[in-house]
């Protein structure tokens, strides 16, 4: 069979396909490391609506990490799992994007009070792929325990990674 050429809108076509599967992983890798970190926990904790500043002081997250929590933020806000709302152009002062908490976003709150929290079916000790939210919690430039981290996993996490690994 012979191979036909392909047309400007055929090679389109093919790059948005790849490119939707690239994004289909580290959408979910984002997920997962907003779930585990707690960040709808966070915004729950606030009444629904948190600054990046208020998330990252309910996280258990080094202050250092404010910029790749913002585009963590950015990526789970593009995905549809929260709302940004942008302060006025014409405040004078400096004022943060408050992120709020969507419908599917509620489903990630633990201890909400009701039976519809998605978070046991997708907690860590669950997941069949830890090693991309460990290395995106870790080893990625977003993440690290308050308290530092010890080798590529953190301490905390050294016990979880280890039994993950071995089933």
């Amino acid at each position: 069979m012979a191979h036909t050429e392909d047309t400007t809108q055929d090679l389109l076509q093919a790059h948005l396909q790849l490119l939707h599967e690239s994004l289909g992983y580290i959408k979910s890798t984002t997920l997962a490391v907003a779930l585990d970190v707690g960040i709808a926990d966070a915004i729950h904790h606030y009444g629904g609506s948190a600054t990046v500043s208020q998330i990252l002081a309910k996280i258990d997250v080094s202050p250092s990490k404010h910029r790749g929590l913002r585009r963590l933020m950015r990526m789970l806000t593009v995905s549809g799992i929260f709302i940004i709302q942008h302060p006025a152009p014409s405040s004078s002062d400096e004022h943060e994007a408050v992120y709020q908490l969507t419908s599917a976003s509620r489903l990630l709150v633990r201890n909400n009070g009701s039976s519809t929290s998605l978070t046991p079916l997708l907690s860590p000790d669950h997941a069949a792929w830890p090693t991309a939210r460990v290395a995106a919690r870790h080893g990625g430039e977003l993440v690290g325990p308050a308290g530092g981290a010890a080798g590529p996993i953190g301490v905390r996490h050294r016990a979880r990674w280890n039994r993950l690994g071995r089933g």
